[in-house]
């Protein structure tokens, strides 16, 4: 599968699904050995979008509970055949609570998180992937995503909807540097990596900033 395009999100100097890096994806890997082991290191770089710049990645943007583990997705990382590790990706289904945008969300949508690496039997350790966030089912979350149906994607196994999902609910979290997996911090949503954080009230003028500079042009 390629979820090469899924990157394109998430590292700065790769837009491309090894995913929008999702935050995972890496912007190189070097093997090292220490101890006698075989240790590859992964080397990323994510965006350092702010919160008005991750309005404008957006397709949806949603407040919502992780509700289901709808499966797991692997793509192969590096040049080596066969691969010595894999990017690992999970598909959750998200009961929505309140949608800011696009306003016409269903009641239950599916996205698509990146979800850590994982290394192939013949490699010993994988380190360097600390910035992935950690979902977990019953977490409320806020969420910045991109449709899974657009072109950026390939079209191949990486994309596959959900069962009991149409492709224009199924969504890709979209993380950067200071924002991924968002949760509830008394008056604000803070980031679980970066500890960034935001009001409900500065999101919504965000949106009403962006939309209408996007009318504008």
């Amino acid at each position: 599968m390629r979820l090469t395009k899924i990157c394109r999100i998430g590292v700065l100097a790769i837009f491309s699904l090894a995913v929008v890096g999702l935050m995972g994806c890496s912007a190189g890997s070097s093997p090292i050995q220490s101890t006698g082991k075989t240790t590859l290191h992964l080397d990323g770089l994510l965006p350092d979008w702010n919160l008005e710049e991750m309005v404008e990645q957006s397709d949806a943007i949603a407040i919502g509970v992780i509700t289901t583990d709808l499966g797991s997705k692997r793509e192969a990382g590096g040049i080596n055949d066969p691969p010595t590790y894999y990017y690992e990706f999970t598909d959750y289904k998200l009961k929505v609570e309140r949608d800011f945008h696009p306003g016409t969300l269903p009641d239950n949508i599916a996205f698509l998180a990146e979800t850590g690496v994982a290394a192939a039997p013949e490699a010993i350790d994988v380190v360097g992937f600390e910035s992935v966030p950690d979902y977990e089912l019953d977490d409320r979350v806020l969420l910045f995503m991109e449709r899974m149906s657009g072109d950026d994607f390939d079209d191949d196994e990486g994309r596959t909807v959900p069962d009991g999902f149409d492709a224009e609910d199924y969504y890709l979290v979209i993380v950067s540097g200071p924002f991924g997996k968002l949760m509830r911090s008394g008056e604000k949503w803070e980031d679980s990596r970066s500890g960034e954080s935001f009001t409900t009230d500065e999101l919504l003028s965000a949106i009403d900033k962006v939309k209408k500079n996007t009318d504008k042009k």
